[in-house]
């Protein structure tokens, strides 16, 4: 019961808790101990009882054109094959970082002795590894973000825990070292911008002074709405729009439901209005057809990392 109820609220939370039953399944066929607790009618009715507890889930994701697993999908871009293996490289680099360059180092090392491990170690190794496997295949074929394979690192902790608990004094005191500095270097990065190589928000340093020029050309006009065909700078604008009084949608140029956003929203009760459109592009031709006539007001230019990003600012007059 228990076991069914955590996993099923942990889905609900991420769905990569799914990677525990990729898990248990490898885990049958390796180890005779732990197919003998997953192979009995007990698991099975826990099983049944997780789909239960997540079947209004499923249901609300089949009356909505599964938008929450499309927006997975769309993240995880499969439909863009890019091999890479620099990417897998990179990756890899980041988990060690993440989790700990020490910590990592030790369980590579303890793996020697994978023989010694109990049948419980053995699958917190694969609960940690897995995820971590399958999003190296994903960084190497599309893309992937270095937080995407956490999910396993509760079990890494647990597992490093077990095995440290009987060896050295010196083995604990450089793991905890490890993650203190490790603790201490993330948050000077995110306090100080030490540099723009180091700048984990150098993607949104330019958000709150695009956000200052559009709030002032919503000021200067009436009978004004506003919609971004970007769910990022939609996202942004959300928040720092939000004392104004005006209606807000996110364009969606295939009709498919792909965020939450074209989920909640609809740019056609917009009707009737001057749209101000924030893009990276121009305006697409459906959206030209939905008003009678459109100006760029303004062009917002920046640089991060050498790359060049622009957000234009478009007025689409008499928007129907």
């Amino acid at each position: 019961m228990l076991f069914s109820i955590a996993v099923s609220l942990s889905i609900l939370a991420k769905y990569a808790t799914s990677y525990i039953f990729l898990s248990i399944l490898i885990s049958i066929f390796l180890h005779q101990k732990n197919r003998l607790i997953f192979v009995n009618i007990k698991f099975l009715i826990s099983i049944l009882l997780i789909l239960f507890l997540i079947s209004p889930h499923i249901l609300w994701n089949i009356n909505n054109q599964f938008v929450t697993f499309t927006h997975t999908a769309s993240n995880a871009n499969l439909k863009q094959f890019n091999f890479n293996l620099y990417q897998g490289g990179f990756f890899l680099l980041s988990q060690a970082i993440i989790f700990g360059l020490i910590p990592i180092y030790f369980l590579i090392k303890s793996i020697k002795s994978y023989i010694q491990f109990t049948e419980l170690q053995k699958f917190l190794l694969l609960n940690f590894t897995i995820p971590i496997a399958v999003i190296l295949v994903l960084s190497i074929i599309s893309r992937a973000n270095a937080n995407w394979a956490v999910v396993g690192y509760p079990f890494g902790c647990v597992l490093l825990a077990s095995l440290i608990k009987n060896n050295t004094n010196k083995s604990i005191k450089l793991c905890l070292f490890n993650q203190i500095t490790f603790s201490l270097t993330l948050v000077s990065f995110i306090l100080f911008k030490i540099s723009d190589s180091f700048d984990p928000f150098y993607k949104l340093r330019h958000v709150r002074e695009l956000s200052q020029i559009i709030k002032k050309e919503i000021s200067a006009r009436s009978n004004l709405a506003f919609i971004a065909d970007d769910r990022e700078d939609y996202a942004s604008m959300l928040y720092y729009l939000r004392d104004l009084n005006i209606e807000k949608a996110k364009w969606n140029g295939d009709e498919k439901v792909s965020d939450h956003y074209e989920l909640t929203t609809d740019v056609n009760k917009l009707s009737g209005k001057d749209v101000l459109l924030l893009t990276r592009t121009k305006p697409t031709k459906s959206m030209i057809e939905k008003s009678t006539f459109y100006e760029k007001i303004y062009s917002y230019k920046v640089l991060y990392k050498n790359k060049k990003r622009e957000f234009n600012i478009f007025i689409m007059h008499n928007w129907h």
